[in-house]
């Protein structure tokens, strides 16, 4: 839960994980359907074992056979810079063509570290790039359907 902010770390030590799991769980019931699904680990871990087949097993979702390309992918985990950073580089190559890739917290009030990572993304991927615009303080991000 270390973000690199003082205020925000001092604070946010205390959450209650389970009851943030619990209302992720929530928010994508509506959308489940067998579709999707998460792996409740460090984003190293998951992306290493993340591949074509893999099964994520959930009791919220039940379980998910990952075609080992995402059609949305949701950035949102550590918000330091270099954390970010590695985020999106472990993740962005498995994002399908036309797909889209969610940076959360763009606009942020505790730092620019999204938002250095996503303009560095879309500066060094514009050839990939279909359309990019800000909704809120996330930066949505669709990948071109084919590219050379």
């Amino acid at each position: 839960m270390i973000q690199g902010d003082a205020l925000l770390d001092s604070t946010s030590v205390n959450l209650d994980t389970e009851e943030a799991l619990r209302m992720f769980e929530i928010n994508l019931a509506p959308l489940a359907d067998g579709r999707l699904n998460y792996l409740r680990l460090k984003s190293e871990a998951a992306a290493a074992m993340y591949r074509p087949g893999l099964t994520a097993k959930t009791t919220s979702f039940g379980a998910t056979e990952y075609a080992g390309h995402i059609a949305v992918l949701h950035i949102d985990g550590n918000h330091a810079e270099d954390e970010a950073a590695k985020d999106c580089a472990l993740w962005t190559p498995h994002v399908a063509p036309g797909g889209w890739i969610i940076f959360d917290d763009y606009e942020w009030a505790f730092g620019d570290g999204p938002r250095h990572v996503a303009d560095d993304f879309c500066e060094s991927n514009a050839d990939r790039v279909a359309a990019a615009f800000q909704a809120g303080p996330a930066l949505f991000v669709q990948l071109k359907r084919c590219h050379a």
